[in-house]
């Protein structure tokens, strides 16, 4: 990705050619133009040296910023109103800020949303909308229980339009509008789309999709069926932590550090059509006065920390996300046959300061569609072809037997050809 350094240098050049330009005459149209192309022979020179064919994607740039660092270390603008950290309630029994609905307790080291119980679901809201176009929200959670290998359902941290409307997904609604995240601890369906469990996965809805609980979401998984991680939070002794960041104009990387710089509007179109080209991206009408920035969409990315190390390791990474402003933060679970505890620590949010680029006719980000660019292919909900009961164990065991009775099989057949010919030879003597 191109460093501020280079980008400060071409413009200069590029400015420096637009005002020598406007100073000479027609008769020396020539040279002026010759000391442009100079100028810009330079400037080439500079990209060449700077920019390589595995600049990082917005993505990547992202990742870097967090991957490897303390969980204790902020990033932004610490946002109370949409924070929860202990102790949780205020003057009487109310925790300010937040709601709690179903069958959520509250105590004074966790918000348990389901005790380890069947058939519970809770939920905890914030009542305070979101006006933040960039923001990054860490979760303190644990999900604990007493049952040996049959366990769940697990949690889900929303970002939606509506708050506190129980349902089915996870304990909150179907067709909602937003994002999800899933901390799903139980795999509901096997075959090609299953994934090892604990599992975390995202989905982003316009409040017309369906999510699909048998088939643990990969029909309208962001990013893919496969695109989440293995999480294995479950019954830790220390703090298992999730982060969501969620950011835009991703490409700069000084932006990241809340360094701010003032560019004309030549200034600006060069630098986001040098940033397109750096990062093998699609221009978007870098050109003909219709400039936009580059990498406009928003991206999303995952971390965690329960491995008890305290810093975060990445998940999943997603660009081409777009959430309105103006929704709400939430956490549901639910346990149906099987059972846990879902477990609230904290919840903190921050703010992020990034310089967007402004567009003409943009619309307002409070009316924008929920939407992303990458998702799971479509394909029928068919039932996927299921493993044999057996299991792992069983089939190897299996297996072994039926080799051993082939081999006992060939083994008495040998020894009985063998006495067979004796006999036949005795006949001869």
């Amino acid at each position: 990705m191109p460093s501020d350094n280079a980008i400060s240098v071409i413009t200069k050049f590029y400015a420096d050619s637009l005002i020598f330009t406007r100073a000479v005459d027609n008769r020396s149209l020539i040279g002026c133009k010759m000391w442009s192309l100079l100028l810009w022979v330079c400037a080439a020179y500079i990209c060449a040296q700077e920019y390589t064919p595995d600049s990082p994607s917005a993505a990547d740039a992202l990742s870097k910023a967090v991957e490897g660092t303390s969980v204790n270390e902020w990033r932004g603008y610490y946002r109370r109103e949409h924070s929860l950290v202990k102790p949780y309630q205020g003057s009487g029994m109310d925790i300010p800020y937040w709601d709690i609905t179903g069958s959520t307790m509250v105590s004074g080291q966790y918000i348990r949303l389901t005790p380890d119980m069947q058939s519970r679901q809770g939920g905890l809201w914030n009542t305070m909308p979101v006006w933040s176009r960039d923001w990054e929200l860490v979760v303190n959670f644990k999900v604990h229980g007493t049952a040996g290998d049959l366990f769940g359902d697990g949690i889900a941290l929303w970002y939606v339009q509506d708050r506190s409307q129980p349902g089915n997904v996870f304990g909150s609604k179907d067709y909602f509008r937003g994002l999800a995240i899933f901390l799903d601890t139980y795999s509901n369906h096997n075959g090609p789309h299953s994934h090892g469990h604990p599992y975390i996965s995202a989905m982003v809805n316009n409040g017309s999709l369906h999510y699909d609980h048998d088939k643990d979401g990969t029909h309208t998984q962001l990013g893919g069926e496969h695109v989440g991680c293995e999480a294995k939070f479950r019954n830790k002794e220390y703090d298992t932590q999730i982060l969501i960041r969620y950011v835009g104009d991703t490409l700069s990387n000084k932006e990241e550090h809340h360094e701010k710089h003032t560019f004309s509007r030549e200034d600006r179109l060069l630098k986001c059509a040098v940033f397109c080209e750096a990062a093998s991206l699609q221009r978007k009408q870098c050109y003909s006065g219709q400039w936009q920035q580059c990498a406009e969409e928003n991206s999303r990315l995952i971390f965690t920390d329960i491995s008890g190390a305290g810093v975060w390791k990445e998940c999943m990474s997603v660009n081409g996300v777009r959430l309105p402003t103006g929704y709400y933060f939430g956490m549901s679970a639910a346990t149906g046959d099987l059972a846990d505890n879902h477990d609230i620590v904290s919840v903190k949010m921050f703010e992020q300061e990034f310089a967007h680029v402004e567009k003409e006719g943009e619309v307002n980000r409070r009316n924008i569609e929920p939407a992303a660019e990458f998702a799971a292919s479509p394909r029928d909900h068919v039932e996927d072809p299921r493993p044999s009961k057996l299991g792992w164990l069983g089939t190897t065991v299996l297996l072994i037997i039926g080799i051993l009775v082939v081999v006992a099989v060939l083994g008495f057949g040998l020894i009985f050809l063998q006495k067979r010919q004796e006999r036949s030879r005795k006949r001869f003597y």
